[in-house]
């Protein structure tokens, strides 16, 4: 397949550049394409980096003023040289940029400025979607990153504690990933966590966990929570523990509650 590439053939033929690579050199001027060249923006194309046999843990102490490991002087330290990118960033003809982004591999999609790459959505399930989506393509909001979330107007990036059900594997009867209760992550904009129990905590418990009825095991699951969803009223023998009002928010699903016990938040 022949390229808008700057190359020499053999005997007297020659492939001409691509107007794009001698007008443009920047990313901006690129992507505004003022001249209307249609004109796409390639990333470099990252080399490797080669390292000796050196001792990783042979550094330069500077109070030593000399190369130091665990104490002792060492003389052998591991150095490390990039080899250059394979490729550099240029500004090339959009003949030459993939069609469909959705066949490009996890190496080539971040390249393309036109394609946008979501590592997310490798899940390793049948229904996943591509990793590598043409522009306006459908983004997942679970799992995605910061920047990525916020850039959506589908999505939302907030705190929602009672959100680690989600994680819950039947199959396993565990949860794959408790950090959720503790974390900022990306959710659908029209997302409804599930209702957290406050009242089967301990007063002890009260500030530092949040409550889940596991209708599986018929129990209740406890998990770690700084947003404190739940607060403490009352003194220690006559009080209980119950949703904390300061916290802002109040649309809750009940399917994880008692059935007999769903709050009106």
């Amino acid at each position: 397949m022949e390229t808008w590439e700057a190359v020499v053939s053999t005997q007297s033929t020659w492939v001409a550049e691509s107007p794009c690579l001698t007008t443009y050199e920047t990313k901006r001027d690129c992507s505004r394409d003022r001249q209307e060249l249609g004109c796409r923006w390639r990333l470099a194309q990252a080399g490797r980096t080669v390292c000796n046999d050196g001792d990783k843990k042979c550094k330069f102490d500077e109070e030593a003023g000399r190369l130091m490991r665990k104490g002792e002087p060492c003389d052998n330290p591991r150095t490390c040289e990039y080899q250059g990118d394979v490729h550099p960033a240029q500004c090339v003809a959009v003949e030459e940029a993939p069609v469909d982004c959705n066949t490009l591999s996890k190496a080539e999609c971040p390249l393309w400025d036109h394609c946008n790459y979501y590592k997310h959505h490798f899940t390793g399930h049948d229904d996943d979607l591509p990793y590598c989506q043409n522009e306006g393509g459908e983004m997942l909001c679970p799992g995605a990153a910061k920047k990525e979330c916020q850039a959506n107007s589908d999505c939302q990036w907030a705190r929602l504690p009672s959100a680690i059900w989600e994680s819950y594997d039947a199959d396993a009867g565990e949860f794959t990933d408790r950090k959720t209760a503790i974390k900022d992550a990306c959710y659908d904009n029209d997302y409804v966590p599930p209702a957290p129990v406050c009242h089967t905590l301990t007063q002890k418990e009260c500030a530092k966990y949040l409550a889940l009825y596991n209708p599986f095991h018929d129990r209740y699951d406890n998990f770690k929570n700084k947003s404190r969803v739940c607060a403490w009223t009352g003194d220690k023998r006559n009080g209980e523990c119950g949703h904390n009002p300061a916290v802002d928010q109040d649309n809750y699903r009940c399917e994880f509650t008692e059935p007999t016990h769903c709050p009106d938040y």
